[in-house]
């Protein structure tokens, strides 16, 4: 799911930029009443506001933290190509970092050109299939940079806006287009609560909630490729999943097979030899 793919994005910056501070995947508004006043902050949407009360703080600009960063989702998501057990989805994410430059660089002025630049080099361009359990094949595109105080127009903490944006500190985003193929595995959802914080390393104090890490779905195993009446399908992911141009009239294949370039998405339509077999081709990627 895109939460995830968001988590996996920052941790992979994390893991290559040292200067990242307080950090968390993907963030929804979260409404709390503050001496009396009800405030917006941005907090981690696995984090359950009954288990870890003050967390959303740590997502918050301040003079003591060095850079904040998280994932925010733009608008709905496209499916591009549905079929009875996969999706192939595009997203739209935003990467949001706030930035203190009296922590940075030795307090040394450094241009936010520099900072943006360093953000985009050490992007992920594909994530790992290894990494999920119900996604495969993503890929992430850079859009656009946005810079100021917008970025934080969701929400309501005008202090935070009025004196952390401004000079020594800033705040920019990168627009993000994430294409990906998501299967459409069915998993049971327990009814018992608890307490699930978001993955990052904005501990909640001052009892840190347990990470969530999220278990394996239950899928049915069934012979062929139709599903049964629940709409499982078991895909071996080894002989449905290729790389390389498919060209009807050329290549043999089994309906559902998919075979992935940097421009095209090949989906074998019908299953047959290289002489029967049908194959159709979607625009997959865009060029960056």
């Amino acid at each position: 799911m895109i939460s995830t793919i968001a988590y996996f994005i920052v941790k992979a910056l994390v893991d290559e930029l040292s200067y990242i501070d307080k950090w968390a995947g993907l963030v929804q508004p979260l409404q709390k009443s503050v001496a009396g006043k009800i405030k917006i902050f941005p907090a981690s949407i696995n984090n359950p506001s009954e288990c870890c009360t003050d967390d959303y703080f740590d997502l918050v600009p301040d003079s003591k933290k060095i850079t904040v960063a998280y994932m925010e989702k733009i608008g709905n998501d496209n499916i591009l190509l549905q079929r009875s057990n996969y999706d192939y989805v595009e997203s739209k994410l935003r990467f949001v970092m706030w930035y203190n430059l009296n922590k940075l660089n030795e307090g040394k002025y450094v241009d936010e050109g520099i900072i943006i630049n360093s953000v985009k080099t050490a992007l992920p361009r594909s994530l790992p299939d290894s990494d999920f359990i119900d996604n495969r094949r993503v890929r992430i595109f850079i859009n656009d940079v946005v810079s100021g105080s917008s970025l934080f127009d969701r929400y309501t903490y005008q202090e935070v806006k009025n004196q952390f944006l401004m000079f020594p500190y800033g705040a920019f985003g990168i627009d993000l287009t994430v294409n990906y193929i998501n299967l459409n595995c069915s998993g049971e959802l327990s009814p018992i609560e608890g307490c699930g914080a978001g993955m990052g390393n904005h501990a909640c104090s001052p009892d840190p909630c347990t990470d969530f890490q999220p278990s394996k779905p239950n899928i049915k195993t069934i012979n062929g490729i139709s599903p049964d009446s629940y709409g499982n399908v078991l895909l071996n992911l080894s002989n449905n999943f290729g790389n390389g141009v498919r060209i009807t009239g050329t290549d043999s294949g089994t309906f559902g097979d998919i075979s992935i370039t940097d421009d095209y998405v090949y989906v074998c339509v019908q299953t047959g030899t290289n002489l029967t077999a049908i194959w159709k081709k979607i625009v997959a990627f865009q060029s960056i």
